[in-house]
């Protein structure tokens, strides 16, 4: 799952894809739960992009307290565009017990 300002995935032609606002600073958030071994968690996440029209600023690790979780199983990082248009974002976090978890992704820069 990733959060964003609509909280929710979007499709389109070449697949799924984040929106987020023009200008805006925007926290995303991909829950790896379902991909954790018992007692693995996240440690550090890489977010990156072929482009140089979007910037990734912030990156980290998190746990959704409210759900009950107690360890990292959330990759989020803050990304931000001042050009219209559709974006590849990677995303390489390990884990505790040093494996790799590699997911590709979309943002969509919409007015």
């Amino acid at each position: 799952m990733a959060q964003s300002d609509s909280n929710q995935w979007r499709i389109y032609n070449k697949g799924f894809y984040l929106p987020v606002k023009l200008g805006a600073e925007t926290d995303l958030a991909i829950d790896l739960q379902n991909q954790l071994s018992s007692g693995d968690h996240l440690v550090t996440p890489t977010f990156t992009s072929t482009s140089t029209d979007i910037t990734i600023g912030k990156q980290a690790v998190r746990f959704d307290a409210l759900q009950g979780f107690t360890a990292p199983h959330q990759a989020q990082c803050t990304v931000q565009s001042n050009t219209l248009g559709t974006y590849p974002i990677k995303l390489i976090v390990t884990t505790n017990q040093g494996f790799s978890i590699v997911k590709h992704f979309d943002v969509r820069v919409e007015r």
